[in-house]
């Protein structure tokens, strides 16, 4: 699957879902690879980062910027991945995540929103995780989020 298809969809689709409450977010697309490529099932995987968009739109109250990055990573880099791999970050200027909940965010039905089943971010590490990838969380309260996928790239 091309990697900057799956991501200009997702974003495209993500819009068209929220409408109104993605009025004032600016989107930003670094994939400076354009023939980069993941093997994944791209259905699951439109649903991972439409999550990560979604919960990163909840947690800018509909303002600010979701930066989407793409790139392969290297063997300087320590991830619980074999190389080579290819990580996808989406980072936003939210109110980030308290470092005491960092570490259950991951789990079925934890939710800090009133409205929230708590499966989104779940569901999304499941499915990275069938797919042979890790992802983890770097955040700082009034600071935004980082969410970083690393996946098994093309051999």
């Amino acid at each position: 699957m091309s990697l900057p298809d799956l991501i200009e969809d997702s974003v495209e689709y993500d819009r068209a879902d929220a409408r109104e409450s993605a009025a004032n977010i600016q989107f930003e697309i670094e994939v400076p690879d354009h023939d980069l490529k993941i093997r994944c099932d791209p259905h699951l995987m439109r649903q991972v980062l439409l999550n990560l968009l979604r919960n990163s739109r909840e947690a800018m109250n509909g303002q600010g910027r979701i930066k989407i990055r793409a790139f392969p990573v290297g063997p300087e880099e320590n991830c619980a991945v074999p190389i080579p791999a290819i990580r996808i970050e989406v980072e936003d200027t939210g109110e980030g995540i308290a470092p005491d909940i960092q570490d259950k965010i991951f789990r079925p039905f934890f939710s800090t929103r009133r409205q929230g089943s708590g499966l989104g971010l779940a569901s999304a590490w499941k499915t990275v995780q069938a797919h042979g990838g890790d992802i983890t969380v770097s955040s700082a309260v009034g600071q935004g989020a980082i969410f970083k996928i690393t996946l098994p790239g093309e051999r």
